[in-house]
């Protein structure tokens, strides 16, 4: 992961902006040792973990915020909505005319959408107003969803209209996901505070992708595929309608003319300042990585695994539950306790996933896998949060969207394609040895990231007060802005 800007460390040395900022910039080289030092001296101090502690340090009064019980909702209402569709898709597909071969071509037109947009999603959301661009992005979910409801109930939907509706789908589900990292640290502020808020963010779309299927198999039963896009639908909506009343104490749009001049060149200094950022773009490239390879082929080679050598459904179930159960746990956990060094903790527990990956390829007893399964939820979960936050509170706030774009792309964009060598490997090497290869290059990535300066010594950010200006891109990356 190599790159020519690779030292240029301007960005991450503007954690909290400023005149501290400024004089990080233009100060001449220091030797590596005094570096480190001054590196020390400024670290937070952190409390160890103690898992008996975590009660006490937990704390849910956050939720007696209002803003931030509104952006909860909004995603736990929008996730088990998107949990409704996973059980009435397959059946909406046969409804329209599909066979069962164009469901895994549903799913992938809203992937390979949201693969398309998210860089266009980003440069939205750094230019305009990013609470409008949230609402809009649900409402654009909420249309599709409803007006693929209606056409189930006349009778004349096709299986080309509910391309079409996925398609509008992803490019909503893109401009949220980049636009929400711009948005969080515009309506709140202190680094510690908005981690515990990506937590709750996280436990509010694990347990609505946890209790929607369930749920989305009784609407399906009482009223059939069409009631189950009608109510999805209504949680995009219902999202929208929350997100709307969040106050922001400022908006985030630019005077300049909205040309596709103007856009490009958004683009193209989002895309400066991600390779100037060294943490940013070595675990973007880790996960592009790690998802392509790993985990998405995971989600391929396990249920074979199960099926072939563990009892069936029922086994990949259990681990999918345990998954769940531990995404759960894990945001708890991130929302009680707060590493000394985040990031490198962050990408560090992601080598968790060497366990289960090869207790799956000696085909361990399924009780084991499901444990195994908990402890790669709680990482994944801790990651989320840690990651998140990092995102939204230490570069430039005029630059989060697109910076979360790049992110966006690189680590998820790739996941159809992972799903596709997934079948591959089982094909041509089979389930034991593409497991073992899975866990090695967990090990492999997760050592890359770990060992790299910028990772490790990164530290929560001294910022408490977000943004209140777009400065330009030269006073930005020379630590001379508002941020």
């Amino acid at each position: 992961m190599a790159s020519a800007l690779k030292s240029d460390e301007r960005i991450r040395s503007n954690r909290g902006g400023g005149a501290d900022g400024a004089a990080a910039f233009d100060s001449p080289a220091r030797p590596r040792s005094q570096l480190r030092r001054r590196r020390r001296a400024q670290r937070p101090s952190a409390k160890s973990f103690d898992p008996r502690k975590i009660r006490q340090q937990l704390d849910f009064r956050l939720l007696r915020d209002n803003r931030i019980r509104r952006l909860v909702l909004a995603q736990l209402t929008s996730a088990a909505g998107d949990g409704f569709v996973l059980v009435a898709l397959p059946f909406a597909i046969s409804a329209a005319g599909g066979s069962d071969s164009q469901f895994s071509l549903a799913l992938a037109i809203q992937a390979l959408t949201m693969a398309f947009l998210f860089l266009p999603s980003g440069v939205i959301g750094d230019r305009f107003n990013r609470r409008r661009a949230l609402v809009l992005s649900d409402l654009m979910r909420f249309s599709a969803r409803g007006a693929f409801a209606i056409l189930l109930i006349l009778g004349d939907a096709t299986f080309w209209q509910l391309l079409v509706a996925q398609g509008i789908n992803g490019a909503g589900t893109a401009l949220f996901n980049t636009t929400m990292d711009g948005f969080v640290p515009e309506v709140f502020t202190g680094e510690k505070r908005i981690r515990r808020i990506n937590a709750l963010r996280i436990l509010a779309f694990s347990l609505g992708l946890t209790v929607g299927p369930a749920v989305g198999a009784l609407i399906y039963s009482a009223g059939g595929a069409a009631s189950t896009f009608a109510l999805d639908a209504f949680t995009f909506l219902g999202s929208a309608a929350l997100i709307y009343r969040l106050p922001t104490p400022f908006a985030n749009a630019t005077s300049e003319p909205v040309t596709l001049r103007a856009l490009a060149g958004d683009l193209k200094e989002g895309w400066t300042a991600f390779w100037k950022i060294p943490w940013y773009w070595r675990v973007a490239a880790e996960f592009a990585v790690v998802n392509t390879l790993v985990f998405a082929p995971y989600f391929v080679i396990g249920p074979h695994v199960a099926e072939e050598s563990l009892g069936g459904p029922p086994a990949w179930a259990a681990i999918l539950v345990g998954l769940g159960a531990g995404e759960v746990l894990g945001a708890i956990v991130v929302m009680a306790w707060e590493p000394k060094r985040p990031l490198l903790f962050a990408t560090a527990v992601i080598s968790v996933w060497v366990a289960p990956l090869l207790l799956l390829a000696a085909l361990a007893p399924v009780v084991v896998l499901s444990a195994s399964a908990v402890l790669a939820g709680m990482a994944f979960a801790m990651f989320g949060a840690i990651w998140d936050t990092a995102k939204q509170t230490h570069p430039p706030s005029h630059l989060r969207a697109r910076l979360s774009s790049f992110d966006h792309f690189g680590s998820l964009g790739l996941v159809p394609l992972g799903y596709v060598l997934g079948g591959v490997m089982l094909s041509l090497v089979g389930a034991t040895a593409a497991l073992i290869a899975g866990a090695l290059i967990v090990g492999a990535a997760t050592f890359a990231v770990i060992t790299d300066p910028s990772i490790r010594d990164l530290t929560p950010s001294e910022s408490e007060t977000p943004t209140k200006t777009r400065p330009s891109p030269e006073v930005a990356l020379a630590g001379g802005g508002a941020e």
